[in-house]
């Protein structure tokens, strides 16, 4: 039940991230002042970035929350390493590992496809240049990375202690990235609201993945017990 329940999420996410994407390129597109091309969504867009405006100050609290997410995936890397050299054996290092990985190769797939299929630019000039800006990469990495921090600490953690105070560093960085982004006026509103659906899409299969296998796992170690 709960496999159909994440699988059925997944989907609908997906589904609202391609539908959201198509309605960004074809729905009240216009051209956005000062070289910055188009942008779809237009009134929606610049109606919330003259509320907004920007912030450097939020950008680079976004940044560094950003960066502090990526202080989980090396202790991903750094669990799957300890398993493998205390239990001498992949087939010993916890299934959540190896999906994490799965997951980290998949953001930077993503982070490289989007760098390269512009669908619209920033509103603002980064580093004198204007940059793919949808979805928000840097905002898909905090909650992924974060979104699996909260798995593997969930299995693998056993004092309470300790798993409570990394389930509460791990929603501050994710929450704190996503609003200090928004916040910052360096992406469209859309690029925040598409890299939610994308990111949902994500969490939801990782999550799928990590029940099938293990579900897989304990039938096959069911069935030896019963030969």
């Amino acid at each position: 039940m709960k496999r159909k329940i994440l699988l059925s999420m997944s989907v609908l996410f997906l589904l609202l991230f391609a539908v959201f994407t198509f309605g960004l390129l074809y729905i009240d597109v216009t051209d956005v002042p000062d070289g910055m091309g188009k942008i779809g969504f237009s009134s929606f867009n610049l109606a919330v970035r003259d509320a907004i405006g920007t912030s450097r100050a939020m950008y680079i609290v976004s940044e560094i929350f950003g960066y502090l997410s990526l202080a989980f995936a090396f202790l991903a890397a750094f669990l799957g390493l300890f398993y493998l050299i205390k239990n001498k054996s992949f087939k010993k290092v916890p299934v959540e590992i190896y999906l994490t990985g799965a997951l980290y190769v998949i953001l930077i797939v993503l982070y490289l496809l989007f760098d390269k299929v512009v669908i619209n630019y920033r509103p603002v000039l980064d580093n004198g240049e204007w940059e793919s800006s949808f979805p928000s990469s840097h905002t898909l990495l905090a909650l992924c990375v974060c979104a699996s921090a909260i798995v593997l600490t969930k299995r693998l953690i056993n004092k309470k202690n300790v798993r409570i105070g990394l389930y509460i560093t791990e929603i501050v960085i994710a929450a704190v990235t996503v609003i200090a982004r928004t916040l910052s006026g360096w992406h469209w509103i859309t690029d925040i609201i598409g890299c939610i659906f994308l990111s949902g899409f994500l969490i939801c299969i990782y999550l799928w993945a990590i029940e099938r296998i293990r579900d897989a796992i304990e039938e096959k170690q069911y069935k030896r017990q019963e030969n």
